[in-house]
């Protein structure tokens, strides 16, 4: 009988423990003896090498994206009215742990911030022999030592910016480009340009004016063998900027399928 009971008490832990609600605030380091840093600032410390945060810095910010529909991987953009970053978590499903709108707070101290495609990135230093900058946190305990998370949530909105616009401090905000036409059969015999309507891989708008944008869509991402609308369209994704079709230009890479709206 004893027996029993333990294993029923043990049950309505485990029930409590997998239904506890991710919005509740959970302070893993103390916010109030640090003062937050905007992410611009953040930015204008990283210029062309890796940086290694030894001070006792924090950021805060809203999530912007969503891996949801896999087009982010393991990663999410952490925004501010001044900028976004990418914060290099390592899990799977952080739209669970992270949810859209969700404010955070980033103890960057032990960290390393590097640039990619624009984009500062925040996560561990690199292995030597790992061909990269930035390394994943990888597992909650580590997550949880960087990051806080408040109960408060408020959508992240996008700045509307036109392509000329566009200017190499907005890569890692989350951006709309108004009035896009997909252009991406005139760039037949580039590398990774889908020229057969998908969103698969690299897609080229142009504007009104004739200037051009990428959108990166992920091989797993759940919508990436849908097809492109020909009509001319609103794009709002994360800012990026690298070279596409042997030309350096900005990018957008969204969150979801329906990021992607006709223009009115």
């Amino acid at each position: 009988m004893n027996t029993l009971r333990y294993i029923l008490l043990l049950l309505c832990v485990t029930a409590v423990s997998a239904c506890r609600n991710f919005s509740e605030p959970e302070f893993n380091f103390n916010i109030e003896e640090q003062s937050p840093i905007a992410i611009e600032e953040l930015n204008q410390m990283v210029v062309d090498e890796a940086v290694e945060v030894t001070q006792p810095l924090m950021i805060e910010g809203y999530v912007a994206t969503s891996d949801e529909a896999s087009n982010f991987h393991k990663s999410f953009i952490l925004s501010d009215a001044t900028g976004g970053v990418e914060i290099m978590a390592g899990l799977y499903d952080l739209h669970v742990l992270y949810p859209e709108g969700q404010r955070l707070y980033i103890s960057l101290q032990g960290c390393t911030l590097a640039r990619s495609y624009g984009v500062v990135q925040v996560g561990l230093k690199a292995e030597e022999h790992s061909g990269f900058e930035v390394n994943y946190f990888g597992s909650r305990v580590l997550l949880d030592k960087h990051i806080s998370r408040s109960a408060e949530n408020r959508k992240v909105e996008p700045i509307v910016r036109t392509i000329s616009q566009l200017k190499p401090s907005d890569c890692g905000r989350l951006t709309t480009i108004r009035s896009l036409h997909l252009a991406s059969t005139e760039y037949a015999d580039a590398w990774n340009i889908n020229t057969e309507g998908r969103w698969q891989g690299y897609n080229i708008f142009h504007d009104e004016r004739g200037d051009k944008i990428a959108v990166y869509t992920s091989d797993y991402a759940s919508y990436c063998q849908h097809t492109v609308p020909l009509t001319a369209v609103d794009i709002t994704g994360i800012l990026q900027r690298g070279e596409v079709a042997g030309e350096e230009m900005y990018m957008l890479k969204m969150s979801r399928e329906d990021d992607c709206t006709n223009s009115i």
